[in-house]
């Protein structure tokens, strides 16, 4: 197994880029699992600076695994505006890393988003190259049962299926966390379109939601092609905001292997300003003791 030199200097790395409109999602700015996209290869260069490069993890049977992320979003950014990553690196332990990413606009010098990151060097075997390993603290986790059992009679839970698609899979065999975000920005809109907030029902009531801070905790191991079924529910509930939880299960487990909690903003599209949550809407949404 590669070992990391812990080292009191801090590591940092550069990198600019132009958005494409590939990433550009229909409310015209950037796809949020785009920023951890780019992120993703600034970590890369760090770690291939520093001796440990893709090659040499996958020959030490060695794979870099996410243990928590959050994301914070300040400012939209759209198609062709240039971007700058300041990645910081700290090597925590010998096994066990911290990023910062700061992504800001080139011309204004305004800051679009921050990501949060704490990564592991952790040993796999080759039979296990199927699957992802993310360790969390050994707490038992909830049941689903003991996760939504407390809500009260006016509660709403939606449930979605999906399934991973085999070749989002990355030079470790593994889904990396962009992939795993898009299947939290999949429920977010299919959840909006329960909730009739479709794109026409977004005209008539002049709202959109608005991702101001993601939170993932990964918690058991995901096997690909396993069928994902997600259950989410809108908490918190206050005048113009209010938070998204999902937990994702995979095949017949009761445990969920992914947990996201995402801060939604009311926000009105034809001013482009925060407005109250629609009553029709509030009276839709879960809302949690």
């Amino acid at each position: 197994m590669i070992i990391i030199q812990k080292d009191s200097k801090v590591k940092k790395y550069t990198q600019d880029y132009t958005i494409p409109i590939g990433d550009i999602d229909y409310n015209k700015h950037v796809n949020g699992s785009r920023y951890e996209f780019y992120s993703e290869d600034s970590r890369m260069q760090i770690l291939a600076n520093i001796g440990i490069d893709i090659t040499s993890l996958i020959q030490n049977n060695t794979s870099l695994i996410h243990k928590s992320s959050h994301f914070q979003f300040h400012k939209q950014r759209s198609w062709n505006d240039k971007i700058r990553i300041e990645t910081t690196c700290f090597c925590l332990s010998q096994d066990s890393i911290e990023w910062h990413h700061e992504i800001y606009d080139l011309t204004s010098g305004n800051l679009a988003a921050k990501i949060y990151r704490l990564d592991s060097l952790e040993l796999f075997e080759q039979k296990d190259k199927d699957l992802i390993y993310f360790h969390t603290t050994r707490s038992k986790p909830k049941s689903e049962e003991q996760l939504f059992s407390n809500q009260s009679i006016e509660s709403r839970i939606l449930e979605f299926e999906l399934r991973p698609n085999l070749s989002d899979r990355n030079g470790f065999q593994a889904y990396p966390l962009f992939q795993l975000f898009k299947q939290v920005e999949e429920v977010r809109w299919l959840f909006s379109e329960g909730m009739g907030l479709t794109l026409e029902g977004a005209k008539k009531l002049d709202c959109v939601f608005f991702t101001t801070e993601s939170s993932l905790i990964q918690r058991e191991i995901l096997i690909p092609g396993e069928k994902i079924k997600v259950l989410a529910f809108i908490s918190d509930y206050k005048k113009i905001a209010c938070n998204l939880k999902q937990s994702f299960f995979q095949g017949d487990s009761k445990l969920p292997f992914l947990i996201a909690k995402e801060k939604l903003l009311a926000v009105s599209p034809s001013r482009m300003t925060p407005r109250k949550i629609p009553e029709q809407l509030f009276q839709k949404f879960l809302i949690s003791p």
